[in-house]
């Protein structure tokens, strides 16, 4: 009893002094006599503990996922750079291949023009040759004919000088005077002919010599004229070749193969299209990924084209085109003035070949140079010329058949 009111009167001593246990008293299962009740500790407890954490806010998720799909967005973004990458060294690959196959190629083609070249400079300088001895012949057989054509004015003078210095001028020296002419205008006309193929100059002489026979008024000489006569219809009927009018047209072309245009690549006909510019209606994530897809998918652009390439020309390769083409006209014009016809339309066809594979055929130019190539190579320069010398054989006969006069 007495504890009890020492507890009961003192408090505050009994709450600083922290009370002992008796040995015995309680168990580990029960409450100690001094401790406050379990409610109160509880509340205790309760009040000291931290408050619980917040819920999280909406906008954090959201932060979240942009922040996945930034990642996603950055591997997609990774992954197609190294499959470019893979691309681009695929493609370089293959570029250096096809570069070093062009080289190769171009190589191979400038061994071959030049070995053309080459070929067409030694024919060239052959038929120089051959074309510088025709002319010495020509003209050694033109001075020799002029010669002889200048002695006939002096042949004809002393024969007209013994004649007027005649008393009495006889009908048979009359006779033998025009026949005479009658001759060497024969002679005039097989030789141009023959040598310079002069239709109208051959005509001119038929005509006069058909004119001093008919002067002389015989008729054991109609068979000379009619021989004449048959040569001068066949001469009519020869073609006339404008061989001047061809020779400068054939110039003009040669002048201009410096201006005509050779085939360009198209760098543009590989270029990809305007970009599309993704849907503004669309949400914010999709409008973003669009524009990363289209980003990365113009990043690379492979197109199948079936279109030939035309390989850019060096400007010694567009040299030697352009002289090989003017060496084939200039030879053309040479074949024509040989009166070589099937040299002249090989010339002219090898310049239409060479024109219609290295020039741009396109171009109107070049189109223009290629029709007149055509109606050039159409022309028949060295048409067949008739032999005229029926006429003069016929009159040597009749001179050496005739009866002397006494």
């Amino acid at each position: 009893m007495s504890d009890r009111r020492d507890d009961t009167q003192d408090p505050a001593g009994d709450a600083a002094r922290p009370a002992e246990p008796e040995p015995g008293a309680f168990d580990s299962g029960d409450q100690s006599p001094g401790a406050p009740p379990a409610s109160t500790a509880a509340a205790v407890e309760g009040d000291m503990a931290p408050p619980p954490a917040p819920p999280p806010p909406r906008h954090a998720r959201t932060l979240t996922l942009a922040a996945l799909l930034s990642l996603t967005a950055l591997a997609v973004a990774g992954f197609s750079w190294w499959q470019s990458q893979v691309l681009e060294q695929r493609l370089g690959r293959a570029q250096s291949t096809a570069l070093a196959a062009l080289a190769a190629a171009d190589a191979r083609r400038i061994d071959q023009l030049d070995a053309a070249v080459a070929e067409l400079r030694e024919r060239d300088e052959s038929r120089q040759v051959a074309l510088s001895r025709l002319r010495e012949s020509s003209e050694q057989a033109l001075a020799g004919l002029r010669a002889e054509m200048a002695q006939w004015p002096l042949r004809l003078g002393d024969i007209e000088d013994s004649i007027a210095g005649l008393r009495g001028v006889s009908d048979d020296a009359r006779r033998r005077w025009l026949q005479a002419e009658a001759e060497y205008f024969l002679n005039i006309a097989n030789a141009e002919l023959q040598l310079v193929a002069d239709v109208a100059r051959a005509m001119q002489a038929l005509e006069l010599a058909d004119a001093r026979l008919r002067q002389i008024d015989e008729p054991g000489l109609n068979d000379v004229r009619a021989a004449i006569a048959v040569e001068l219809g066949a001469l009519r009927e020869v073609p006339g070749v404008d061989r001047a009018g061809i020779s400068l047209r054939l110039a003009a072309l040669a002048q201009r193969v410096d201006s005509l245009p050779l085939p360009q690549p198209a760098p543009g006909r590989f270029d990809a299209g305007g970009p599309a510019r993704p849907d503004d209606a669309a949400p914010g994530f999709e409008r973003a990924w669009a524009t990363l897809r289209q980003a990365l998918s113009n990043m690379v652009s492979v197109r199948r084209d079936d279109t030939p390439v035309v390989p850019q020309l060096a400007p010694q390769e567009a040299f030697v085109l352009r002289r090989n083409l003017e060496l084939q006209i200039e030879n053309a014009r040479l074949a024509m003035l040989q009166r070589e016809p099937a040299l002249f339309r090989d010339h002219l066809q090898s310049a239409t070949g060479w024109l219609e594979a290295w020039f741009d055929v396109t171009d109107p130019g070049v189109a223009g140079f290629h029709e007149t190539l055509a109606e050039l190579a159409a022309v028949d320069i060295a048409p067949p010329l008739p032999r005229i010398d029926e006429s003069l054989r016929r009159l040597r006969d009749h001179a050496r058949n005739r009866p002397q006069a006494p």
